[in-house]
């Protein structure tokens, strides 16, 4: 290779690594960031959907609601809702598991039923939502660990503790995740609700969507996505795995998803029920989308959730 065609190519490699920079900041940006640092508002300011806003102004309206705070592992400091039923002392607890630009705040359907049941139920904001700390979201793999961590806050409160991790998208993809973690024997169930089964397949179809007019191929855009994430996150997405950390879970596991997901796709809740080795149960709801299962046929949702938990509570 000549001077020049060597001065050529290096000049052409260096100008795709600039814009597979770019492109990989820009995607970060779209994903990763809070919404409070791109717009300098609360996530939690005006949910679209009906059926969240009326949880959320429900979950508002109770003057019992307590703000729980504790520190991550990393020092963040993480907050938390904590509802207990009124006049009743009750070692049932629900931890709720927001979704990713969402927050505490906009679980207020799923509280709702539980407190209802007798539980008391904790509701973390994942860091960098709503009220906790954190400049990144992180698609439920750093939240695994701040899920253990109430955990334990939960069982030192109260170690006759029986606990149900119900998570929402990334949401549920962190108590997955969890799993992997070796939850304790106080964990006697897991509701996932539209996981992902992995970030690296589920950003690898959000980046080939999001720009198919690009001339760069998807697994480039990838890397570069992946070397962003880690350089400015300090985690490799390509870790954030739920369909590998299933294969090592205990707790039984209640697989929940609508057939008309355009969000993630159905697919991967197939998946991740075939390949989990703990007992597990599996539900699709017709028609729904991302998440809306509760809201399409929340009876048949209801009626799935507390029958699966049921059965555990018998074992």
């Amino acid at each position: 290779m000549g001077k020049r065609a060597g001065l050529l190519y290096t000049g052409l490699v260096a100008a795709m690594g600039g814009i597979g920079w770019l492109k990989g900041n820009s995607i970060y940006r779209q994903l990763f960031l809070p919404r409070q640092d791109e717009e300098g508002e609360d996530n939690c300011k005006l949910p679209e959907k009906k059926w969240i806003r009326d949880g959320r102004a429900w979950l508002l309206s109770q003057t019992e609601r307590k703000d729980i705070y504790t520190d991550s592992i990393d020092h963040l400091k993480l907050h938390a809702f904590l509802l207990s039923p009124p006049e009743e002392e009750s070692h049932d607890v629900a931890v709720v598991v927001h979704a990713e630009h969402s927050c505490a705040e906009e679980t207020g359907i799923y509280a709702r039923h539980y407190l209802e049941e007798g539980y008391q139920v904790l509701i973390p904001d994942l860091r960098g939502h709503g009220r906790s700390e954190g400049n990144y979201i992180a698609f439920g793999y750093d939240d695994r660990l701040d899920v253990m961590d109430w955990i334990y806050w939960i069982i030192k409160r109260d170690p006759k503790a029986r606990i149900v991790l119900h998570g929402l998208s990334s949401g549920g993809a962190a108590c997955l995740l969890a799993e992997g973690e070796h939850l304790p024997s106080n964990v006697i169930a897991v509701i996932s609700d539209s996981s992902y089964t992995s970030l690296k397949e589920e950003c690898a179809r959000l980046i080939r969507l999001a720009t198919r007019s690009d001339f760069l191929p998807t697994a480039l855009r990838l890397f570069f996505f992946r070397v962003v994430v880690l350089f400015r996150a300090g985690f490799d997405l390509y870790k954030a795995s739920p369909i590998h950390a299933v294969k090592h879970a205990t707790v039984p596991t209640l697989f929940l998803h609508g057939d008309n997901d355009q969000i993630v796709p159905v697919e991967m809740c197939k998946r991740l029920y075939r390949e989990a080795v703990c007992s597990r149960e599996y539900a699709t709801f017709i028609g729904a989308g991302h998440l809306e299962g509760v809201m399409t046929n929340p009876n048949r949702y209801w009626k799935r959730v507390d029958s699966f938990i049921a059965r555990q509570k018998e074992t």
